[in-house]
């Protein structure tokens, strides 16, 4: 794997753990501006510049609250794939069944 590709693949795995926790930072500032309540039971009404924005807020807490159950088994598991492709290239090019790479001019 070029370096390029192993930087875009680690950054779709950061992307994907943390998405939850950021639309936390984005809706914890904006239900205190609000003074909104945030529960799963419903929406509630939210207003900000005069907008109705409940029900965005409501789904906004929902990926954040529950989110990391799906996000973050989904992160370990591509990780742990991404890991388990690293070490079998690694083997392989030990063992010269891969010729090793050249390095870049």
């Amino acid at each position: 794997m070029s370096r390029r590709w192993r930087w875009r693949v680690a950054g779709l795995l950061l992307v994907v753990a943390v998405s939850p926790w950021l639309s936390l930072i984005v809706l914890a500032p904006l239900a205190a501006i609000g003074d909104c309540t945030i529960t799963e039971a419903g929406v509630n009404p939210c207003r900000i510049l005069g907008r109705d924005i409940g029900a965005a807020m409501t789904h906004l807490g929902l990926f954040a609250a529950w989110g990391v159950l799906l996000t973050g088994p989904l992160a370990l598991a591509l990780a742990a794939l991404w890991g388990a492709a690293e070490l079998a290239l690694w083997l392989l090019r030990r063992r010269g069944v891969i010729p090793p790479r050249s390095p870049r001019p």
